[in-house]
């Protein structure tokens, strides 16, 4: 995908203005700035300027421009909406980073607009406290003229260093790839673990979102699995990914014994998707037989979670382990099937808790490595897809809290079909 990006780029002179002054622009946004680190977001342009891939000049002159006209429209944003601001930061419990700021700034005087740059999470943020100072504009601008300079030239050092000594590109390219991975990963996963806390600051930025906390909270959480799904998606062809899946079914296969290969073509037998799937509706209306209608809701939910995994296998078609091309086909491995079909089912039909619901998907997806069946990958994405389905189970449905609804049906139902699939699987093997 990289390498894709880089030939566009290396053809495409408007994109190669586009691209630096962008980044620049954003880096240099209150607040956005501070999430986007730019040792992530520069050195690659210093290694394509470095490698002639991109023209010097007109690169560097972007980024400097970029990183102004941040600037400066943060400078006059906090010189004209001061008390906006601050009553939007005691909204946003933000305080404490404009008190750390003001300390900074009278403490290091001028030369606190050129160190701000590099600190951290408040580096973003200096602008806008110098136009809320009412700095006076001709020093504002040739301190963050100064540090613009300094600041492009430290971060574009990495890449010239990479070009230096001759690092292949391929090397470059493929590093690079894994960071940019692992930091996304990083922030959906934090994003995910703070949905609450992320829902409950936009409920207190905005008095125009007037919707329950509860749906807003869950659909952070599900942007934050897309995304970490995605993420995943766009690794599966690159090396370590590769090699990964590669070391993990190796290992597992070749140390599997006959027992362990029987249990496992079991385990796969009885929970296929499409089995899972009628399952999941008789589970459904046998909760309440009289009340045909209440039953209407979960039913669409699982045959449109079922219809969903599939067309997402379907359209990613990721190639299956040699092991199993003979008895499953070559393609539609990414994500697991069984995985999160039994997710689902396990959460709107057992407790209800989601670690319940993991560690059966984590299980069966073990199950489906050791059969060869599916990479590590696939289990991988079959956990978060299963995770996504839960939280629109959680949306759409109002389910009863765990333990307080008699779920004395769901497991007569299941030991039957448990004891059906063993006589099945008896007789057939």
């Amino acid at each position: 995908m990289l390498d894709q990006l880089l030939y566009y780029l290396h053809h495409n002179q408007i994109m190669q203005i586009i691209i630096p002054f962008g980044i620049a622009l954003i880096e240099s946004v209150p607040l956005l700035g501070s999430a986007i680190p730019g040792l992530l977001t520069i050195p690659p342009i210093g290694w394509m300027i470095a490698t002639q891939q991109l023209p010097w000049h007109i690169t560097t002159l972007c980024l400097i421009i970029g990183a102004l006209l941040g600037d400066t429209l943060a400078y006059l944003i906090g010189s004209k909406y001061q008390a906006a601001i601050l009553s939007f930061s005691r909204r946003l419990s933000l305080q404490h980073w404009l008190h750390t700021s003001e300390q900074f700034i009278h403490k290091y005087g001028l030369t606190s607009m050129i160190l701000g740059r590099f600190i951290g999470p408040i580096r973003s943020i200096f602008p806008l406290l110098a136009g809320m100072f009412q700095m006076r504009s001709i020093t504002f601008f040739i301190t963050a003229l100064v540090s613009i300079l300094i600041w492009m030239t430290l971060h574009l050092l990495p890449g010239f260093l990479l070009a230096w000594y001759q690092i292949p590109t391929t090397v470059v390219v493929n590093g690079y790839q894994l960071l940019l991975s692992t930091f996304i990963t990083f922030a959906l996963l934090l994003m995910y673990h703070h949905a609450k806390d992320i829902c409950y600051k936009l409920k207190q930025a905005s008095i125009m979102i007037t919707t329950k906390s509860f749906y807003i909270e869950k659909g952070i959480i599900i942007i934050a699995l897309i995304g970490l799904l995605l993420n995943l998606y766009l690794q599966l062809n690159t090396p370590y990914l590769l090699r990964i899946n590669q070391w993990i079914n190796e290992y597992l296969t070749i140390n599997q014994t006959h027992w362990i290969y029987t249990i496992c073509l079991f385990i796969g037998t009885l929970l296929k998707p499409e089995r899972l799937l009628c399952l999941g509706i008789i589970l459904s209306i046998a909760r309440e037989p009289k009340h045909i209608r209440s039953h209407i809701r979960p039913i669409i939910l699982i045959i449109t979670c079922f219809v969903i995994g599939f067309f997402v296998k379907s359209l990613v078609s990721f190639p299956r382990p040699s092991t199993a091309e003979n008895w499953l086909g070559s393609y539609n491995a990414f994500p697991s099937g069984h995985t999160f079909m039994l997710m689902l089912l396990t959460y709107g039909y057992l407790k209800q808790r989601i670690s319940i619901a993991n560690t059966t998907g984590a299980l069966v997806g073990v199950s489906r490595l050791l059969l060869g069946a599916h990479w590590f990958s696939d289990i991988l994405g079959g956990i978060i897809l299963g995770n996504i389905f839960i939280t629109l189970d959680e949306m759409t449905i109002s389910h009863n809290k765990p333990g307080d609804n008699n779920n004395s049906s769901s497991y007569i139902i299941g030991m039957a079909y448990f004891s059906l699939s063993l006589l099945a699987f008896i007789y057939r093997h």
